[in-house]
């Protein structure tokens, strides 16, 4: 059942999942005035790197 497939992933992956939600509202809130400052590049970049760091385990690219 492909539901059963999704959903089976999505539980695997659930912190890769959160780590892209947070980094999209972490982008949202930088680009609301349309210019990034230091401060706010520097959030950005840290959600990358814990983006980064789920997708390394992740099931859907590397095979543990």
């Amino acid at each position: 059942n492909p539901l059963h497939v999704l959903l089976l992933v999505s539980v695997q992956n659930r912190k890769l999942i959160v780590e892209i939600q947070e980094l999209a509202k972490v982008l949202k809130e930088a680009l609301e005035d349309k210019k990034i400052t230091k401060e706010e590049m520097k959030d950005v970049m840290a959600e990358v790197i814990d983006v980064a760091d789920a997708l390394k385990e992740s099931t859907w690219l590397f095979k543990k």
